[in-house]
């Protein structure tokens, strides 16, 4: 006779009967895998969406940039001495690398190491026979940057080379001094017909020598595509106006740098010191945008000491002693943060959702892995095996079937999130840097260690539990004492996270782009207290049916009932999984139908009308184009008259004044996306003066303002244009065509006419097509006609469709767009998951029951008919009580997440519930529902009566 050793039948009682085992720890893979990803994945998406925001910049505009007029500091009373000379520049670099130093980790590696140059007013050029011009520019950066083609290098001019000038008499002749060597770009030498050798002139005045400037070399940009040629403007090409006398050139002039301290006398006060600091986006990460905003922030709060101290009132120092930066990639990268804030968010609330129900799988999965080792654990208990010898049975079990899949499906989500270059530190820079994501791995970490748990505590009572479970503990009053303490716990906890989530308000500019633990608790919290309520409810209307089916001839509905009462399949935690698998569904759909609608509704307030023209200023010609081009409607022009004072209370305020003619837009703006709004008259009439010809000035004149120019008339003050009285008519607080300003007011061309000393040139153009199947022919049209003349470059055209498409295509909606959908999938196979578990958990008292049906009579369609009777009561209440609570949690997000990085707009979208989507979502879920419930009733069919009637009922 065999001996089995302990470590044998251990292994003999893992290895038997694997189904339950398997999907565990399937399940396990799958979930630790998406726990590692869908955080790696989020702060990849949000670093990508700032670099996509930032990259649109040009680099004037996102470099950190200070100009100031007057040179590097220089010693007067210092002889410039050549070993000397570069001293000005290596001081303000000096002072610039300090101040770089000073910032914190972040910004300091975002920020590039220091550039700096001087450049002077263009001045007229003589002897080059043609009306010309030309600047200086003197850099100690750019001599690495260039190769000279020709000739040298310039020299630094004699220290001696202002020696003896002396104040000049009326009359008399600037004198002339020795020739300065300059330098120019094979390009401009072209353009003015130099070459090395050549010299031209520039006419001195009564404080000035004329200058005789020798041409010492030819040169070219090593790198062309240099950021640095972005600042240092028309040096490799000369820059060419067009006017009245023809084609005007003018070219950069390149001196030594060491020339600052001699050329001094002329440099005084025609030049400006430029200094800047590239900005490195690919080093700007989710993880420290905060504080690199917060930084930049404050550098360009103040003026930075670049002098050491030294003023210019100090005697015998002259040039710029402060410096105030500045850069336009503050207020994008703080638009950037709430998109990635606004991101983090809706993700986070909604994948609340299938983790929760993730969660209820697995530890249904736990208990059927139970239920399959009911017998055997039985067996053991009866042979005398320990309470202790039990559970380290259990938590063995459960540890090989959750933390050795746990590290599998990490170790693969990593390799994963590795090639795709979502770990830090890789595809970019990491200024703060880069670290492992350790934080990723504390949710896999509490799955791997769930079924152990699970097992370990409950597995002894679920082992010892009777079949029956409506008379057994749940029938006790302590019991259903215990259940309702719990469920009020449950509904005071949602209902304290609610209030607080929608009383917080936004999250604070400075605070961290993190996983918002409320904002995922609330919904669970709810969809918690959802399930609690349909748990309560759905026995009402089968009490009922009970008892309308014992007054019928079958037996079918009464017994199922009576089943579905007395030990129902669906206890808490499939009917939670159901509940809140279609309220994700339903919820993920509103949302995305609510963000794409916002878009929508932004494009259109933005745009204005069908098509909207932007330029500097159009001409009258030009306006004469656009309204003869064929399939043109309508056309209103904008103005905006920029820096109008207003009289408030004898205190000086300043606005934009935007010009409109309303009749001309209230006939090119769509319906329901108007500027001005219904019932508001802005038009003067005759009895106001501002009729016809020699008419008054008005007394009161109603306008539009913005919620910040509402604050002018804060307190009852009386705000005056002119003569006139302004009186707000409406307050516009939405996206308009006016532009991205914030502080205006809008006037009709009726009362402008009188109030503004000079009416302010058009500078958008709103457009209505005939058709809106027009729309794209008649922009592509416009684009062509104003194409052509003298003064039509740098036109824009935008309509409502492109505006959608431009907001629809960043990297942050795109992800929002997936994210809704696999949060939609993932719900719906969890859902099926937790369906198909639940029907094998039933699965014993189903083949008893089915397997005497046909001994007493009854057909095969009996038992169809009994098996689907677990599961719709608990579906047709996850339907109604799912959709319902689904459909209102979009309100919570509204209330709480800022979508208007998302949309473009001003204004929070408005809730929109797509009934196609909302149809589609729960015409899905019951479909499977159907589908699986016909599944598990072919699986329960092929149960033989009579080896389940010569089962022996289990104690």
């Amino acid at each position: 006779m065999r001996r089995w050793s302990a470590r044998a039948l251990v292994a003999t009682h893992l290895r038997d009967r694997p189904g339950a085992s398997l999907t565990v720890a399937v399940l396990m893979v799958l979930l630790s895998a998406v726990a590692v990803l869908a955080p790696l994945a989020l702060t990849a998406v949000g670093d990508a969406a700032m670099r996509e925001r930032l990259t649109v910049l040009s680099t004037l505009t996102r470099d950190v940039i200070a100009s100031e007029r007057g040179t590097p500091q220089i010693e007067l009373d210092a002889a410039p001495e050549p070993e000397a000379r570069m001293r000005p520049w290596e001081q303000l670099l000096e002072r610039l690398q300090a101040l770089r130093e000073e910032q914190p980790a972040p910004l300091r590696a975002v920020l590039g190491e220091p550039r700096v140059m001087t450049v002077t007013a263009g001045t007229k050029l003589d002897g080059v026979g043609r009306e010309a011009g030309m600047r200086l520019l003197m850099s100690p950066q750019l001599g690495e940057r260039v190769t000279v083609v020709a000739g040298s290098a310039p020299a630094a001019p004699p220290a001696e080379l202002f020696a003896g000038l002396s104040m000049q008499e009326e009359g008399d002749a600037p004198p002339e001094i020795a020739p300065v060597d300059i330098m120019l770009s094979v390009g401009s030498a072209a353009e003015l017909d130099l070459a090395v050798g050549d010299r031209v002139f520039v006419a001195g005045g009564m404080f000035l020598p004329a200058i005789v400037y020798r041409v010492s070399g030819l040169f070219e940009g090593t790198d062309p595509t240099d950021p640095f040629w972005d600042h240092a403007q028309f040096v490799l090409e000369p820059s060419i106006t067009v006017g009245e006398r023809g084609p005007t050139p003018s070219v950069v002039g390149v001196l030594d740098p060491g020339a600052v301290g001699v050329l001094l006398p002329i440099l005084f006060n025609e030049a400006r010191t430029e200094a800047w600091f590239p900005l490195d986006v690919d080093a700007i990460t989710s993880a420290n945008a905060v504080t690199v905003l917060g930084g930049l922030r404050e550098l360009s709060a103040t003026p930075h000491d670049v002098g050491g101290g030294q003023g210019a009132a100090l005697t015998g120092v002259v040039g710029v002693g402060t410096m105030h930066f500045a850069s336009e990639a503050i207020p994008v990268l703080s638009a950037a943060i709430g998109e990635a804030r606004a991101l983090a968010a809706v993700v986070g609330f909604i994948a609340a959702g299938p983790f929760g129900v993730a969660a209820v799988v697995l530890l249904l999965g736990c208990r059927m892995l139970i239920e399959q080792r009911r017998g055997a654990l039985r067996l053991l208990t009866a042979r005398g095996a320990s309470p202790a010898q039990l559970r380290g049975l259990l938590g063995l079990q459960g540890l090989l079937v959750g933390a050795v899949p746990a590290v599998l499906g990490t170790a693969i989500a990593l390799a994963l999130a590795s090639a795709l270059a979502w770990l830090p530190g890789q595809g970019a820079p990491d200024p703060g840097g880069a670290t492992f994501p350790w934080a990723a791995l504390i949710l896999p970490a509490i799955l791997a260690l769930t079924p152990a748990a699970f097992l370990v505590i409950a597995g002894p009572r679920l082992i010892v539990a009777g079949e029956r479970g409506d008379l057994d503990a749940a029938a006790r009053p302590a019991a259903r004492r215990l259940r309702l303490l719990v469920e009020t716990a449950v509904v005071v906890l949602a209902a304290v996270a609610t209030v607080l989530l929608r009383s917080r308000g936004a999250a604070a500019e400075d605070a961290a782009i993190l996983f918002d633990p409320l904002l995922a608790a609330a919904p669970l919290l709810l969809a918690l207290v959802a399930g609690i309520v349909a748990l309560r409810l759905y026995p009402l209307p089968l009490r009922a049916m009970l008892r309308g089916f014992r007054r019928s001839p079958g037996f079918i509905g009464f017994v199922g009932a009576a089943r579905a009462l007395r030990e129902p399949a669906a206890g808490l935690a499939p009917a939670l999984a159901l509940i809140v698998g279609l309220s994700v569904a339903v919820a993920s759909g509103v949302l995305l139908s609510t963000v794409q609608q916002g878009m929508v509704d932004s494009a259109r307030l933005q745009v204005g009308a069908d098509i909207k023209l932007e330029a500097m200023r159009f001409s009258d010609e030009q306006l004469a184009r656009i309204a003869e081009t064929e399939g043109v409607r309508a056309i209103a022009t904008i103005a905006d008259a920029r820096a109008t004072e207003l009289d408030v209370d004898g205190k000086r305020r300043v606005v934009s004044a935007i010009v409109v003619d309303q009749q001309a837009l209230e006939a090119v703006q769509p319906s329901g996306h108007a500027l001005i709004p219904n019932g508001v008259r802005l038009q003067l009439g005759a009895a106001t003066g501002a009729g016809g010809a020699g008419a008054t000035s008005p007394e009161r004149v109603p306008v539009l303002v913005s919620p910040l120019a509402e604050r002018i008339w804060e307190a009852g003050a009386q705000v005056r244009l002119g003569e006139a009285v302004l009186d707000p008519a409406a307050v516009i607080d939405t996206a308009t065509p006016l532009g991205p300003r914030s502080n205006w007011l809008v006037l009709d061309v009726s009362a402008a006419q009188h109030l503004l000393e000079r009416m302010p040139a058009p500078g958008t153009v709103l457009v209505a097509a005939e058709s809106n199947a027009a729309i794209p022919a008649l922009a592509a049209a416009l684009s062509e006609r104003l194409a052509r003349g003298d003064s039509t470059a740098h036109v824009r055209i935008t309509t409502a469709d492109s505006m959608i498409e431009e907001l629809g295509g960043s990297a942050s909606i795109a992800a929002v767009r997936i994210a809704l959908l696999l949060c939609i999938a993932l719900v719906a196979l969890l859902g099926a998951a937790a369906v198909v578990i639940t029907l094998v958990l039933g699965t014993r008292a189903r083949e008893r029951l089915l397997a005497l049906l046909p001994s007493l009579g009854a057909t095969r369609r009996s038992g169809a008919a009994l098996a689907a009777w677990e599961l719709w009561p608990a579906v047709a209440s996850a339907v109604v009580v799912g959709s319902i609570f689904g459909a209102a949690l979009p309100m919570l997000v509204l209330a709480a997440v800022d979508l208007r990085p998302f949309t473009g707009s001003p204004v929070q979208p408005a809730y929109v519930a797509d009934p196609l989507l909302l149809g589609l979502a729960v015409g899905g879920f019951l479909l499977l529902a159907t589908l699986l419930t016909a599944a598990a009733l072919g699986i329960s069919r092929r149960a033989r009566a009579a080896a389940i009637l010569r089962t022996m009922e289990e104690a």
